[in-house]
């Protein structure tokens, strides 16, 4: 389903309530739970030596944090999970949710996930937020609905999943209460177990499809049934509607990114590819809009590695002939330009102004 992402997490100031604070990838406190960390506290004597301060809590080993950064800002978790504002999304409040993404199926809200005890997941484990990500189930045993892609996130490998769950529990802490999704008429669907199948990085086929499939590609880029949600007996295949009032006016429809020549883009060389996921540009020049620029951020980050064995996998998606409608979107304003380079602060000030 929609995903307006904006790849971020970046520390921010205190606020007054505010129970944790975020120091950035590496420096943060992990949480309890199955933990990413090592790392070794000791008592300090006080006084003289009658007593004994309490440990300090273990610290999250900074690789893992890393990693379950770069996978935070590539799987764009910050866009459905967004704060909002009265024009929209609201870059300043990054992971806090609250942004109203109207759909045939209804009205869906996008939770809090910061660790802030009173509205986030802050008494959540790091275990727990791992089966809410890859299960769909929440700590009381309820199930969240399937535009929280946990049927793509089942795919993740046990370490990638635990290093997500860490880097989540250092991000700043917002307090902000998120209405109910109340009118959604999609159903819960079960996950299984998750398999913990390796990702197999030395294999770009393998890797692509593992990076693909948690990108959740397929949500945005395939038709719908006559409820709204992706046909998946025609992944890829694009034509899924995308009305985005808070950006422009105007109906979006998913591209056909299958490897067929006429409707989709088997014509694109992987360098096109490449291309497009990192700079939002197609092979004429044009640049990509809607929703996918919220990606920019992140994906402008992706790892040279990463990007070829995703575009590998893209280019061979079997073909499948359908031709999606032409876009009628008009932007409120001018889409940005690609960012000056990798991970600058361009490519966060046009994800933080835009939509896919």
């Amino acid at each position: 389903m929609l995903a307006l992402a904006l790849a971020g997490g970046c520390g921010q100031k205190k606020n007054a309530g505010d129970e944790t604070k975020s120091t950035g990838s590496g420096s943060a406190v992990a949480s309890t739970g199955s933990g990413a960390g090592g790392a070794g506290s000791s008592a300090a004597d006080v006084g003289s030596g009658s007593a004994a301060a309490k440990p300090e809590a273990p610290k999250a080993d900074p690789k893992v944090l890393a990693r379950g950064e770069y996978l935070v800002n590539i799987l764009g978790c910050g866009s459905c999970h967004m704060g909002a504002g009265p024009q929209g999304p609201d870059p300043t409040k990054p992971f806090a949710g609250g942004l109203a993404i109207p759909e045939k199926f209804g009205t869906w809200r996008g939770p809090n996930i910061t660790p802030h005890m009173g509205s986030g997941i802050g008494n959540w484990t790091e275990e727990q937020i791992v089966v809410a990500m890859r299960e769909g189930v929440r700590p009381d045993g309820s199930k969240l609905l399937p535009m929280m892609p946990y049927l793509n996130y089942n795919r993740m490998t046990d370490d990638d999943a635990k290093s997500i769950a860490a880097y989540l529990k250092t991000v700043a802490p917002i307090d902000n209460v998120v209405a109910p999704n109340s009118d959604i008429k999609v159903p819960a669907i079960p996950a299984p177990k998750p398999a913990n199948a390796p990702d197999v990085v030395d294999d770009p086929m393998k890797h692509g499809e593992y990076l693909v499939t948690l990108m959740h590609c397929v949500a945005c880029h395939s038709p719908t049934t006559k409820e709204g949600a992706p046909d998946m007996s025609r992944p890829f295949a694009g034509g899924m509607e995308f009305e985005l009032a808070f950006m422009g006016s105007g109906t979006l429809y998913g591209s056909n990114i299958t490897s067929d020549a006429d409707t989709g883009i088997g014509k694109w060389s992987p360098a096109d590819v490449e291309s497009a996921i990192k700079m939002l540009k197609r092979p004429d020049g044009s640049l990509i809009q809607g929703p996918m620029q919220f990606y920019l951020a992140g994906w402008s980050k992706i790892e040279d590695n990463d990007l070829k064995a995703i575009a590998t996998f893209v280019k061979a998606i079997p073909a499948v002939k359908n031709k999606v409608p032409k876009s009628t979107f008009k932007p409120h304003g001018p889409p940005p330009g690609p960012p000056s380079g990798q991970g600058s602060a361009a490519a966060g000030s046009a994800a933080g102004s835009a939509a896919k």
